[in-house]
């Protein structure tokens, strides 16, 4: 158990570019609710479980299935994604400090058979007080595929369609790892709900807490994780380090027990300091993810997808000065 959570910590700390426009049809959030009332210990591990399952048997599944469902959950068309981070952290090592920090905020939504999705994203990374911003888009309207990526001052805007090429095809493989931001909140939900079984962590660390709220047309259970939990989540083995945190999942089913979502909120701060080695550091991260089932995407496409290029349009040289340029910076 203690060695999946450290694989939890490694895509929880991960720093991507994210997304921030589009939604579902959905005007107040399925997660709020009133959390007052516990869960018994049959509602916890059954309303875990529906999600674990409706997500694939582990996370490695949903990452390895074929491109048309990589994405899939089952019983669902699409889903609706968000996520939300800010970081910070410094350290001064023999007097020599460092700073760094992120603020990123995203949402987005994508149907699975490929027809729609409208997906963008800000993030503005600072470190030892140089700041920069990266932009995202990705946008798929009559099955063709645009994306449009802003670093600095170095812009791109291009579209996919049939019969790319190899060129075209090396392109898009590049443009997709710097994009590749859609899945974030599936991957590390997936890995807590589906490499963390409900049995599983009973075991380990004894029940924790669920509070229920089966109000309106959903039932709510709401998982706060204990400090054993959080400590081997995000904590230091350091007997030199000071830790706290607190992190809550909260699980939505309709009334038939049918998975509806997911959202994962967690803020923690570290802190370590070693006197002899002349070593200190700070860490600190608050962070809340969620996806859920939609149906529709009602979203804005940008106004200039007729000016996005297309891939096989473009010429190496442009290509290269487009990643130089970001090298650069």
């Amino acid at each position: 158990m203690k060695k999946k959570l450290v694989a939890v910590v490694a895509l929880v700390l991960v720093v991507v570019l994210a997304c921030s426009l589009a939604a579902c049809n959905n005007s107040k959030s399925m997660f709020d609710g009133n959390f007052t009332k516990e869960a018994s210990k049959e509602e916890a591990a059954s309303t875990w479980k529906s999600a674990a399952s409706a997500m694939g048997s582990d996370s490695e599944e949903l990452a390895t299935a074929s491109e048309e469902d990589s994405f899939a959950v089952k019983g669902w068309k699409g889903m609706k994604l968000s996520y939300s981070a800010t970081n910070s952290s410094s350290s001064t090592n023999d007097g020599t400090k460092r700073e760094i920090s992120s603020d990123i905020k995203s949402e987005g939504a994508l149907l699975f058979d490929g027809s729609a999705m409208a997906v963008t994203g800000t993030s503005t990374m600072s470190a030892d007080g140089k700041t920069e911003t990266a932009k995202v888009g990705t946008y798929t309207k009559d099955s063709v595929l645009y994306t449009s990526i802003s670093y600095g001052e170095s812009a791109l805007k291009v579209k996919f369609t049939d019969d790319l090429g190899t060129f075209g095809k090396t392109i898009k493989d590049s443009l997709t790892e710097m994009t590749d931001f859609t899945s974030l909140a599936l991957d590390y939900i997936g890995e807590i709900i589906c490499e963390m079984p409900y049995d599983e962590i009973v075991k380990e660390y004894g029940d924790f807490k669920a509070y229920i709220d089966n109000s309106g047309k959903y039932n709510r259970v709401k998982y706060v994780f204990n400090d054993e939990m959080m400590t081997d989540l995000f904590g230091s083995s350091s007997d030199k380090a000071t830790f706290s945190g607190e992190c809550s999942v909260i699980i939505v089913t309709d009334k038939d027990g049918a998975f509806q979502g997911v959202k994962l909120e967690t803020t923690y701060s570290l802190s370590e300091k070693d006197e002899e080695a002349k070593y200190e550091s700070s860490r600190s991260m608050t962070l809340s993810s969620s996806i859920e089932k939609c149906d529709e995407i009602d979203s804005s496409l940008p106004e200039d997808l007729a000016d996005y290029k297309d891939v096989k349009d473009m010429t190496l040289t442009e290509v290269m000065e487009f990643f130089s340029s970001i090298v650069g910076q």
